[in-house]
């Protein structure tokens, strides 16, 4: 995560300049009167170098009304809201899934068909070269003419085979992790909540990237294939829209509501 403050200048003013350093943890250990120690992580803007508004005691204090540390727990509710996007009811989940069974057994079908063609031009290929293998020895084409088909021949039987074999190769398995994917989505928000840090950080590592913090708000950007599953407001974002969409449009609106096939899905959360 970096930091997305504003340098300031030597009047104590903002700048147009964004800061970019990393927001880094500083373990703090806390003696108690009756001898108990506890260990604290508090993260804050590296910047040493240059006047940071998010190191900034005065800025953050009376213009955002906060301190320039932030402690572990408000750390892990600024990324409670990636999670809150993926929170699908069963009907939306169960749709999902069901589009993604169709897509596997339209892509099945196409597979048999390539099989088939595949497997139809390898005995071509064959009865090519055995028929030219045949006319060499009866001297009726050159050496030549028949080493430079039969290489073509050939290495058209390798590509053909190679792509054969990863067909073949081909599982329903990664069905079954996708469609259990959605479920495990549909309910990432509470796993998040009730996760490690560990974990905690390794979710937000999986779904999001650029994370940026200023001022008690974090911005990012969701990862693919996850930004596809985001929950949109179709109705609010459709207004435009004179003629109503079928039930399955509508839906697919929502899947795939953003136009950019990598969006930037900003969101923020102030953290009190």
């Amino acid at each position: 995560m970096k930091c997305n403050g504003k340098i300031l200048d030597e009047n104590g003013s903002l700048t147009d300049e964004l800061c970019g350093c990393a927001v880094t943890a500083e373990r703090v250990n806390r003696n108690y009167k009756n001898g108990s120690k506890q260990e604290f992580n508090y993260y804050r803007c590296s910047n040493t170098t240059r006047t940071c508004s998010q190191r900034n005691q005065s800025y953050m204090k009376e213009i955002v009304g906060r301190k320039i540390s932030y402690t572990q727990e408000e750390v892990e509710i600024l990324f409670e809201d990636i999670f809150q996007s993926f929170s699908f009811d069963e009907f939306t989940c169960n749709k999902m899934q069901k589009y993604l069974w169709d897509e596997h057994t339209d892509a099945k079908k196409d597979n048999k068909r390539r099989v088939y063609s595949i497997r139809k031009r390898l005995d071509e290929l064959d009865e090519y070269l055995d028929k030219s293998y045949e006319d060499k020895l009866c001297g009726q084409i050159e050496e030549e003419l028949w080493s430079r088909k039969s290489n073509g021949w050939n290495d058209e039987k390798e590509k053909l085979e190679a792509e054969l074999k990863i067909i073949s190769n081909n599982k329903d398995d990664y069905m079954k992790v996708g469609v259990e994917l959605i479920e495990l989505i549909q309910h990432s928000g509470i796993i998040y909540k009730h996760a490690s840090p560990e974990r905690k950080r390794r979710l937000v590592d999986l779904i999001s990237s650029n994370l940026l913090l200023a001022d008690g708000i974090v911005e990012y950007t969701i990862k693919k294939p996850f930004n596809y599953l985001i929950i949109k407001d179709f109705n609010s974002k459709k207004k435009d829209i004179k003629k109503a969409p079928s039930e399955e449009e509508a839906y697919y609106k929502i899947w795939y509501s953003q136009g950019d096939s990598n969006p930037c899905c900003r969101r923020e959360k102030a953290v009190s």
